[in-house]
Formats: structure tokens, C-alpha cells, sequence
């Protein structure tokens, strides 16, 4: 009983930015492809190459990992047997210089 009230006081004395936690945002992650859209604002189609999509038929022709064939963020944030909400295989990128560079990688999946 008295460890629980100790908890409760230490808790409620700790300022609140501590305990809140960042949101992991896809536009963040190594993992990030861009979208090839008309708009470089607009990325609600940007792909994730953490899961290619060897279903697709541009890999099932050239055996390589191509744009098309990665799934999007939203679909691997979507299911929680890929990255899911609480993004699992996010990877924060990392700053060269100022930038952040994000380019396709030739093959990010090791099997293949």
C-alpha cells in the first residue's frame, strides 16, 4: 500500500512532456519512398520498402524491386502484421549534412 501511494506521487509530480510519446510518421522513417506523384506535397502514395510486394507484376517479370513494387505506407501501417499502428520496423532516417535523403534502395529485402 505504501509503495502504491509512493508510485502515485512520483507520477503525479512528473511534468507531462515526459510521458508523452512522439508518433512514429512513415515521412520520417529510412524506410520512406516518395511518391512519384504530380504533387511533391501530396504523399498519401509514397510506398514503404521495408515489404516489397512480390505479387506485383513488374517483379514477377524482372525478378527486381521497383516502385511498384513495395506496398504503401498506409496499407503497412494498416495491418499489424507489417508495421501496424504502433510501427514496429520504423527506423528513424538519418541526417547527412542538413538533408535528409531518401532514395529508392536497389534491394532492401536481403532473401532476394
Amino acid at each position: 500500500m505504501y509503495l502504491l501511494l509512493l508510485l502515485c506521487i512520483f507520477l503525479s509530480g512528473s511534468s507531462s512532456k515526459h510521458l508523452r510519446i512522439k508518433p512514429k510518421f512513415c515521412i520520417n522513417c529510412k524506410y520512406f519512398i516518395p511518391s512519384t506523384g504530380d504533387s511533391s506535397n501530396d504523399q498519401k502514395y509514397a510506398k514503404c520498402s521495408m515489404f516489397p510486394n512480390h505479387n506485383s507484376s513488374s517483379y514477377l517479370v524482372t525478378g527486381q524491386n521497383i516502385y511498384d513494387s513495395y506496398y504503401f505506407c498506409s496499407t503497412a501501417r494498416s495491418w499489424r502484421d507489417m508495421c501496424g499502428p504502433d510501427a514496429k520496423k520504423y527506423i528513424k532516417k538519418r541526417k547527412t549534412k542538413g538533408k535528409t535523403t531518401n532514395k529508392e534502395p536497389t534491394n532492401p529485402d536481403p532473401s532476394t
